[in-house]
């Protein structure tokens, strides 16, 4: 396999002078391209090196040219002259004169890394929710998941596009401070099988090719540390291979192939391994420990018991290097912290000091409040729509009524089934049951679920058979509202000529004196035959009155039911919702508590995204807010697998190209907040 096109080794027909190269070849189309191979561009700029010329690479007719982009671009340090076999190149190609005039750019040097960890401030230390330097003063883990090493490739994803060194440099301009380095026990031993691949896995690489995975981590280690960066070692699972689900055989520590006692084992051999290395500064010891098929994992009970197992880890990774910090996941793919109480790992002699808890949060991670609360914006915003429709179908057709009442609404009024007692029993139902509804989403249910559980709904539970009933129950009696506001208005007819005719009077509405007596079938918000009459005499009709004051009370009710439940639909979308799932399971820890265990340190192993969306900024916001020891995005890398794309990565996948600009500059801006604070 040779190196992906626009990164080959440079090996025909070469010609060099200075920082210019040129080569012949048919593995490029076009007359002329150009690569910039800078150490640091625009971070607010998007290149695609393999993509069209123009965003990364441009068509030029001559090296000269080329040479003269090169020096055009600030930070341009290398670049190369393809030609095709085809194309007619002019004769200035020989024509190199030496590097580019860099002189007369206006590129400028690349700020001081204050925000690399110095040396003498190792080693790392535990004290409450915060890790201190040596000297005790705090420090932010703002670190960057580098993967490959625990899949199929056995290496660092990147090692085929860009030498290690120039990567390790990349990790430092984009402003991180240490890098978590996932590993799988098969890949890192001395009998682990070669790098499948070299050739092509090891392209920018080539010293390294005859290594074996765990020396080329060993190197990768040493390239990382060299550039000033902390290591956090991550046993990320047994058998190398994609993580994670309940169904993959690595829910647990231990496997068949690799029962408790080898991982120890390993555990101490890697801490032992970089132990002379000070900036190799902590070890991830497991990652997202679960429950599988056959087993529920728990904290501090039965045989599954990952408090016990992550003490021992903790122990033995300090008898082989006890200035390291110990990283301790949470259960359920690290999602839950609640019963660290139980057993705070971070109290127990011999580990104090040493002990940070590590979570991970992506936008589809939900406990069971979480899902409730999704559920109920669905029924909330649904509520939202079908009251306000009711509400406007019945105005609008007030109103057609109003101008054409005796086409639009027959003489005998509109009845609503069951009859209930008047107007304000109509209201109190609809707005109680409604009440009700919001009062079981947003306090009951938050009293009755478990916020420790993760984020399912059952059939049997009680979003199910307690909230859909009230939520159904309301929209019933809010639509008899729309029924009630349309009994409001009975259209009269009055004569078409000023004269009036007498109404004609059923024999059964006479009296023995010959005068009309009060409807026997009168139901209230019934208006008599003869209101023109009453009219006539100038006088306001008194039933019509009450029909408007009617009328009004039924649209302020259902424009009441409209806002409570739109403005429970905001907050349970809002910041302070979401802020209190997270706090319910492992932010607690970050505060002091009567009982149980104290202030503890966490961090955030792995978080990232795709999209600048609500719940990215909900997550930045957290951590501004909260004294977590750090974090770790994920990943650096943008390739997942060779031709398969990482969307979350930082890098595109040349390993220079930053992907999302906007989702650095975050980063970065949290980790500039964080240290001035």
């Amino acid at each position: 396999m040779s190196c992906p096109d626009g990164f080959q080794l440079e090996t025909h027909s070469e010609e060099g002078k200075g920082v210019g190269t040129m080569r012949d070849g048919p593995a490029l189309v076009g007359v002329c391209k150009q690569e910039l191979d800078v150490s640091r561009l625009d971070r607010y700029t998007e290149y695609h090196p393999l993509d069209l010329p123009g965003q990364g690479r441009t068509q030029e007719a001559t090296p000269g040219a080329c040479q003269q982009r090169c020096a055009s671009v600030a930070g341009c340090a290398h670049f190369s002259f393809y030609r095709d076999a085809l194309a007619e190149i002019r004769a200035e190609e020989d024509a190199f004169s030496g590097p580019p005039a860099c002189a007369s750019s206006t590129s400028t040097a690349a700020p001081e890394p204050t925000w690399l960890i110095d040396r003498s401030s190792l080693p790392l230390r535990v004290q409450g929710s915060h890790v201190l330097s040596a000297d005790g003063r705090r420090q932010v883990l703002a670190c960057v998941n580098w993967y490959g090493a625990h899949m199929e490739m056995l290496v660092m994803n990147g090692l085929n596009v860009r030498p290690l060194a120039e990567i390790a440099a990349e990790i430092v301009n984009l402003q991180f401070n240490c890098v978590r380095l996932p590993y799988s026990l098969d890949s890192l031993n001395l009998s682990a099988a070669s790098v499948p691949d070299p050739a092509g896995q090891l392209c920018h690489n080539p010293e390294l090719r005859a290594s074996s995975p765990l020396q080329i981590f060993d190197s990768t280690v040493e390239a990382l540390t060299e550039a000033g960066l902390l290591v956090v070692l991550n046993n990320h699972v047994s058998k190398r291979g994609w993580c994670c689900s309940g169904s993959d055989g690595e829910g647990l520590w231990y496997t068949e192939d690799f029962p408790e006692p080898a991982w120890l084992q390993h555990l101490g051999f890697l801490a032992a391994r970089y132990r002379d290395n000070p900036r190799v500064v902590g070890f991830d010891i497991r990652n997202e420990v679960r429950s599988t098929e056959s087993a529920t994992v728990t904290w501090g009970s039965g045989s599954t018991d990952w408090a016990l197992a992550a003490s021992k880890g903790s122990r033995q990774v300090l008898d082989s290097n006890p200035d390291m910090l110990l990283f301790i996941s949470g259960l359920e793919y690290s999602m839950f912290l609640c019963d660290v109480p139980q057993r705070p790992l971070h109290m127990e002699p011999g580990l104090e000091g040493h002990i940070v808890y590590t979570t991970h949060e992506y936008d589809w991670y939900k406990n069971s409040v979480q899902s409730m609360y999704e559920f109920g914006q669905a029924l909330c915003g649904l509520s939202v729509i079908y009251v306000g429709l009711l509400l406007i179908l019945s105005l609008a057709l007030l109103a057609i009524s109003h101008a054409c009442p005796v086409m639009t609404l027959p003489r005998r009024r509109l009845r609503c089934w069951p009859r209930l007692r008047g107007l304000y029993v109509e209201v109190a139902l609809a707005v109680l049951s409604m009440a009700a509804f919001l009062l079981s989403l947003l306090v009951i249910g938050r009293a009755v679920i478990d916020p420790c559980q993760p984020g399912e709904i059952h059939v049997v539970s009680f979003p199910l058979l307690v909230i859909s009933p009230l939520w159904l129950l309301g929209l019933v009696f809010s639509a008899r509202l729309s029924c009630v506001l349309l009994r409001t208005y009975r259209p009269v007819v009055t004569p078409d000529n000023d004269e009036e005719k007498p109404i004609p009077v059923a024999p059964e509405r006479v009296g023995e004196d010959g005068i009309e007596m009060p409807e026997l079938n009168y139901v209230e918000g019934d208006a008599p035959q003869n209101l023109n009459i009453i009219a006539a005499q100038g006088k306001e009709p008194p039933r019509a009155v009450l029909e408007r004051k009617g009328a009004a009370v039924a649209v302020l009710a259902m424009l009441l039911l409209i806002s409570a439940n739109a403005a429970a639909r905001l907050y349970l979308d809002s910041y302070e919702a979401w802020r209190q799932s997270i706090d319910d399971r492992w932010g607690f820890l970050l505060r002091e508590r009567e009982e149980g265990a104290g202030v503890a340190a966490i961090w955030l192993g792995e978080f990232g995204t795709a999209h600048d969306t609500e719940w990215w900024n909900h997550m930045l916001r957290y951590l501004d807010s909260r004294p977590v020891a750090g974090w770790a995005y994920w990943p650096l890398n943008g390739e997942k697998r060779p031709g398969e794309l990482e969307t979350y990565a930082i890098l595109q996948d040349d390993m220079r190209t930053v992907r999302h600009p906007w989702k650095l500059a975050d980063l970065q801006n949290l980790l500039a907040l964080r240290t001035s604070s």
